[in-house]
């Protein structure tokens, strides 16, 4: 932890709590925890501005996301899912950035690092809206890089592939036991040195070269190989399912 004390904003303070109270014990520092959902709004901001508003916020980790716990076409993922979508995949990180950038620009010092994915390279069917989302976020990100370009303040854009034994992947298809897919601490361990030296990584060697892989392909093969293998996906998981097809709440330390 590096001797900094952390909050932890998520919507399952339980959780986060035990998360907390390991923090401290382990490496004696302070922790904050902020409960709220990111999935309902723009009414959740005003509650976490006034939490931390007397507390010099040195890094901002926007790890929050959410996805559909298989490949899915986007008729059958409701209005709800794709609002929490929306607002957790795009607003979280583009509003919690504008809380916390003045203060930096103020200060000029800090770093902000959001977390994007390899799946938003290239448009990916069967998960179109997520995505769609993560290629937001890594552009906003680059984007902003460059605003605040010789200001002190730092941008970091992250774009991991999946990890094993997170709460993104617990319970889903996307639950994995593969070399390719390190868990959160080998990937954190990793991604933590390239802060201050790379403004957009993947953040694992690994990662780095799968992200390679598919700059070598065309975008029209892609999207074809893609959209084939993930409907093969769907199909298998889905033969002996009735249930629907709802995302999954994610949030990521």
């Amino acid at each position: 932890m590096r001797g900094m004390n952390i909050v932890l904003i998520g919507h399952t303070s339980h959780y986060l709590d035990e998360i907390a109270a390991e923090l401290e014990q382990s490496y004696h520092i302070e922790t904050m925890v902020i409960e709220v959902d990111f999935s309902k709004g723009s009414s959740i901001y005003d509650l976490i501005s006034q939490a931390i508003t007397n507390l010099d916020i040195g890094i901002l980790v926007n790890g929050a996301s959410v996805i559909s716990s298989r490949p899915v076409y986007l008729i059958e993922i409701d209005q709800s899912a794709l609002w929490e979508y929306l607002n957790v995949n795009i607003a979280s990180v583009t509003l919690m950035t504008r809380m916390v950038l003045p203060n930096m620009l103020k200060n000029r010092r800090g770093a902000i690092v959001n977390i994007s994915s390899l799946a938003g390279y290239f448009p990916t069917p069967l998960l179109a809206v997520y995505s769609a989302s993560k290629t937001y976020v890594k552009h906003f990100s680059l984007a902003l890089a460059e605003e605040c370009r010789g200001s002190g303040v730092s941008i970091q854009t992250l774009t991991p592939s999946f990890l094993k034994s997170t709460s993104m992947s617990k319970n889903s298809f996307w639950e994995t036991d593969n070399f390719l897919f390190p868990s959160a601490e080998v990937f954190a361990r990793h991604a933590v040195n390239t802060l201050g030296i790379s403004n957009h990584t993947t953040g694992y060697w690994l990662h780095g070269l799968q992200s390679w892989i598919m700059s070598c392909l065309p975008l029209w093969a892609y999207m074809r190989l893609s959209g084939i293998t993930n409907n093969l996906l769907r199909k298998h998981y889905v033969s002996g399912s009735t249930g629907r097809l709802n995302p999954i709440h994610i949030h990521q330390e």
